[in-house]
């Protein structure tokens, strides 16, 4: 049979090795009714074995009826892809409901696809890596990534792009325009999946099936919005970086009495924040953590921001220690910064000490590295980072622990980092070196503008820098306001068996993430805060301490609820539930893969570094419980209590 390919117009972005494929992923039988009774004196849903505690659940397939009993055919059309719960089978008809209080109606079985889990994949960003393929039976994409060159066997396919042959096993390509999850928010649920290494490190092969949900409420669609970029510089504004402000401030001047009157002027804006540390929290000379000296505002002229960075200076007295809280100033440029109306979103950090981390406790955030760079990718933001390596630093041997730090804060995917030293521990030209990256740097950002916008004046938009990492950041901006610009979105349905590594590449091409509803995120972050009090209070033994740990990472994967119990009695029972919660899980976090023995065996300081990490995930979860754009419904209605959060399985504990 002929394949059929879905347009590259009109398919979205389906948004770490060859080995025996193992472990897998849904293997529960499904069960009968049970004598549970919700709270409304409803049969409760179905549980996916007997004697377990987690329920069967479903996708509707596109075309699906659901009809008010199970003799009536007669019903009303359910879009594709919605979730429900499991309350009783009759025959080939399905009793569902959309929550766990009641049921809806009931479906054909057929009509619908056993999804037992929330877990849903999510495609990485496309620059820089090949589209993914979706073949059409698992046994043709094992055979594609086992064959003798997975990578000449993709490219092959790829070549004939969406007009394969008659005999073509590829049932769909990945095109290459970038989905508005914020407009088009899409579901791939992952049916079943397998990881092709015993520790769960290596790639899986997933079979998924997916489409665009519809919005609770139709959207007008906007016209065709022109390419607009921000460019924001936070700046350390410690002292030691007067001269450092000015030359910054002074390139932002000069760059924009050159674009002032051009056409990418219109289009372009540049923002400031400084950053200082709150070490001194008694001191008022220090006067801020974080500061917004001006936005990227299109409401203004771009020469505006001329006069609000004027009063930028450093601070009169000093902070303690060397190290500062950048991570302070960026989450403020991130999240307080509105960055809606632009498709190019950048951001260069400019500091010479090193970050107070989520291990300090002078940090005024709690946040870490980690956090920050995914919420810059998170907002689709380039976050580069231009380091000062001072005579200070080296005195003080900050420098390399600085550099380990802004080269994992500026990773940027499917490239190196966008980290960009300065000097080398001497005084030497360092001003001058300083100013000539700053002023290198912004010039290229600009050229990306120019380049996606269609504006190509040389005379405004002189050349800097040109590296391939440079290269990939203006395809993912482009793509990005590309894909906004067609509106794009996911096809009615797609379904496919596909890796969630490129072959081609072999980078990240798809993401497995876990869809949390908010009072299972506040629930996840008050269980982990509670234990780890207690576990700092001496109030738990060890091994119970250890042993909530693991439930906490088990139950957010598989059955939230659990942690909303209070109490030992929330917990009695954790020994005979772990089991059933980690099984079928394609993903092993750190904790889940301790031993009560490893974990004994640790040291001090290994075991404070793993809860140090676990307080910043709560941080992290506060993060995105505050991020209302990314919040979705996935049962057709709109109360917010039901709407899920697209939380990656590397942000459980």
């Amino acid at each position: 049979m002929t394949p059929t390919f879905l347009s590259a117009s009109t398919l979205f972005s389906f948004s770490s090795k060859k080995a025996r494929i193992i472990t897998r992923l849904m293997g529960s039988t499904l069960c009968g009714i049970i004598a549970l009774t919700g709270q409304h004196g409803f049969a409760a849903p179905l549980l996916q074995r007997a004697g377990g505690t987690l329920y069967q659940q479903i996708l509707t397939q596109p075309g699906a009826i659901i009809t008010p009993d199970e003799h009536t055919e007669q019903g009303t059309p359910s879009p594709g892809f919605l979730a429900y719960y499991v309350f009783a089978r009759a025959n080939d008809k399905l009793q569902i409901g959309s929550t766990k209080d009641h049921p809806n109606g009931w479906i054909k079985a057929s009509q619908t696809l056993s999804w037992n889990h929330r877990l849903n994949a999510q495609f990485a960003p496309l620059a820089g890596r090949s589209r993914a393929i979706f073949m059409s039976t698992r046994q043709a994409e094992e055979n594609l990534l086992n064959g003798n060159d997975p990578a000449a066997d993709a490219r092959a396919i790829l070549s004939a792009g969406d007009h394969q042959p008659p005999n073509s096993q590829a049932a769909a390509l990945e095109p290459d325009a970038w989905i508005d999850q914020k407009k088009h928010f899409y579901l791939l649920p992952i049916l079943d999946a397998h990881n092709s290494e015993p520790d769960y490190t290596g790639a899986m092969l997933m079979h998924v099936a997916g489409a665009t949900l519809p919005p609770p409420h139709e959207q007008k669609s906007d016209a065709a919005p022109p390419f607009r970029a921000g460019l924001v510089f936070v700046i350390d504004t410690t002292q030691s970086m007067q001269p450092y402000i000015e030359q910054t401030r002074n390139a932002i001047n000069d760059i924009v009495s050159q674009i002032n009157n051009a056409p990418l002027g219109h289009n372009f804006r540049f923002g400031l924040v400084g950053f200082r540390d709150q070490s001194r929290k008694d001191d008022p000379r220090l006067e801020y953590a974080s500061k917004i000296f001006a936005t990227p505002d299109f409401t203004q002229s771009s020469d505006a921001i001329t006069s609000q960075i004027a009063s930028v200076n450093e601070a009169h007295v000093s902070s303690f220690g060397f190290d500062e809280d950048p991570i302070a100033g960026l989450k403020t440029a991130i999240t307080d910064i509105d960055w809606s109306s632009m498709q190019g979103r950048y951001i260069i950090l400019v500091t010479d000490a090193g970050a107070r981390d989520e291990h300090n406790p002078l940090s005024s955030t709690h946040l870490g590295i980690t956090d920050l760079n995914r919420l810059a990718e998170k907002h689709d933001i380039a976050l580069f980072v231009i380091h000062l390596h001072t005579p200070a630093g080296k005195k003080f041997n900050d420098t390399d622990r600085a550099e380990a730090q802004y080269r994992t804060l500026s990773a940027f995917p499917n490239t190196s980092s966008l980290y960009y030293p300065v000097g080398n521990g001497t005084s030497d030209n360092l001003t001058n070196d300083f100013n000539l990256v700053v002023r290198q740097l912004t010039q290229a950002i600009l050229t990306q503008a120019s380049h996606i916008s269609g504006q190509h004046g040389s005379q405004t938009t002189p050349e800097g820098p040109s590296n391939d990492r440079m290269a990939i950041v203006e395809q993912a901006m482009r793509l990005r306001y590309i894909g906004q610009r067609d509106n794009a979105s996911l096809p009615p349905m797609i379904e496919g068996y596909v890796a969630s590594t490129d072959p081609v590449s072999n980078k990240t091409a798809l993401r497995v993430n876990l869809l949390m509803k908010r009072n299972e995120m506040s629930n996840l972050a008050s269980s982990l805060e509670t234990i780890l009090d207690q576990g700092e209070q001496s109030q738990l033994a060890p091994e119970q301490f250890f042993q909530r740990l693991q439930f906490a990472f088990a139950a957010s994967a598989r059955n939230p609820d659990a942690l909303s119990h209070d109490g030992d009695a929330a917990h009695g029972t954790l020994g005979s539930l772990l089991p059933e919660y980690l099984n079928g899980l394609p993903y092993r976090s750190r904790i889940a893969q301790l031993t009560q023995e490893r974990w004994n065996s640790l040291s001090a300081g290994e075991q404070d570094a793993i809860l140090s990490d676990l307080r910043a995930l709560i941080e992290r979860y506060k993060l995105y419980e505050s991020d209302t754009d990314g919040w979705h419904s996935i049962n057709g209605g709109n109360d917010e209590d039901e709407k899920v959060y697209s939380v990656g399985l590397d942000d459980l504990p």
